[in-house]
């Protein structure tokens, strides 16, 4: 039974990452959550696996939650791993703390061979 458990935790871990290949390097870049390269093919991460990574005009960023765009462009977002966020009269809400979303919120790990 122990071993059924730790196999399908195991499976349900590798199941949450994504991976891109870089068109710069050539390496395979991989995150917890969903990945994106930018333009110039560098690739970048969220942080986790209902996370978000969005370019933008100033290039990729990424979130540990959902996030909403304001009406001057800025991603604010749940700081909690796949967190939700709110849009009302009132502004933006976030399940937990909000934050701006960030590209030192990325992950950017090589994938082994």
């Amino acid at each position: 039974m122990t071993r059924m458990l730790l196999a399908l935790l195991a499976v349900c871990a590798s199941a949450r990452a994504d991976c891109v290949k870089e068109i710069s390097s050539g390496d395979v870049i991989c995150g917890q959550g969903p990945c994106m390269t930018t333009a110039r093919g560098l690739a970048f991460c969220a942080p986790s696996r209902f996370g978000t990574v969005q370019n933008t005009l100033d290039g990729v960023v990424c979130a540990r939650g959902q996030c909403a765009e304001t009406a001057r462009g800025q991603l604010i977002c749940s700081a909690v791993d796949g967190g939700a966020v709110f849009v009302d009269v009132k502004g933006i809400r976030c399940y937990g703390q909000c934050e701006r979303a960030s590209v030192d919120l990325c992950e950017r790990s090589v994938a082994a061979r």
